[in-house]
């Protein structure tokens, strides 16, 4: 598959204003507890990869490394995500399960 439905959902996230997009919002998202799931740009520095890991692991939310961040809530250089919905935080995770893609921390 290519990743059609995991960006789909992203997407769709992003629309009905689920998603914290960019470094200050979605480290805003959280640090503040209201991050379900974060997803970062497999184009990321490792410096970004290892601030948003080490966030999210101390405050338990989920970390996906996903190819085309940016380009699924349709923000060119953005490389950082957050879902603050537990809904479509689940239907990401899932998509990103059945797709196989990336990475999973």
């Amino acid at each position: 598959m290519n990743g059609q439905k995991l960006r789909g959902a992203i997407g769709l996230a992003m629309k009905s204003g689920n998603c914290a997009a960019g470094d200050f919002a979605a480290a805003k998202a959280i640090k503040s507890g209201a991050a379900k799931l974060a997803l970062i740009d497999d184009r990321a520095s490792e410096n970004a990869r290892k601030r948003f890991f080490d966030m999210c692991v101390f405050r338990g939310v989920e970390c996906l490394v996903v190819q085309g961040v940016a380009e699924a809530i349709g923000r060119s250089g953005v490389v950082v995500a957050a879902i603050t919905d537990e809904g479509f935080a689940r239907m990401i995770a899932a998509a990103y399960a059945a797709e196989g893609l990336g990475t999973r921390d």
